[in-house]
C-alpha cells in the first residue's frame, strides 16, 4: 500500500478491497466496482461478511426512511436542504426508535398527518 500518498493519515489501515457487484433487472445485467478501505486483516471471507453487513444495515435504514418519511418522493434539491433534511429524518428516526411507549412499527407510522 506504499502507493497511497496519504497512508499515514489512515491509522490502522490493513486492507483495500474491491467488491464487484452484479445486478439483474428485467434481464439486463449491470456490474459495479466498489472499493473499501479497512482495518480488517487480509481475509476475503471476513471482508465479504463486513460488506454484506454494511449493505444490509444501509438497505434496511433506507427502507424505513422511505416508508416512514417518503424520502424517495422528496423534491428537496436546493443548496444544503437535502443534507439538512436527511439529518432531520435520521434524528427523528433515532428519537422514535428510543420511544418505547408506542407499539407502532416504524414502517406503519404515518408522519404526513
Amino acid at each position: 500500500m506504499d502507493y497511497l500518498t496519504q497512508l499515514p493519515l489512515w491509522a490502522g489501515l490493513q486492507t483495500i478491497a474491491l467488491v464487484q457487484s452484479e445486478r439483474r433487472i428485467n434481464g439486463k445485467v449491470s456490474t459495479e466496482n466498489r472499493y473499501y478501505i479497512s482495518s480488517l486483516p487480509s481475509n476475503a471471507t471476513v471482508i465479504a461478511e463486513a460488506v454484506r453487513t454494511h449493505w444490509s444495515i444501509e438497505n434496511s435504514l433506507h427502507w424505513v426512511l422511505d416508508v416512514s418519511f417518503h424520502e424517495d418522493a422528496s423534491r428537496i434539491r436546493k443548496d444544503n436542504s437535502p443534507e439538512n433534511m436527511a439529518m432531520l429524518r435520521h434524528f427523528a428516526l433515532n428519537l422514535l426508535s428510543c420511544d418505547k411507549s408506542s407499539k407502532s412499527s416504524m414502517g406503519y407510522v404515518d408522519f404526513s398527518e
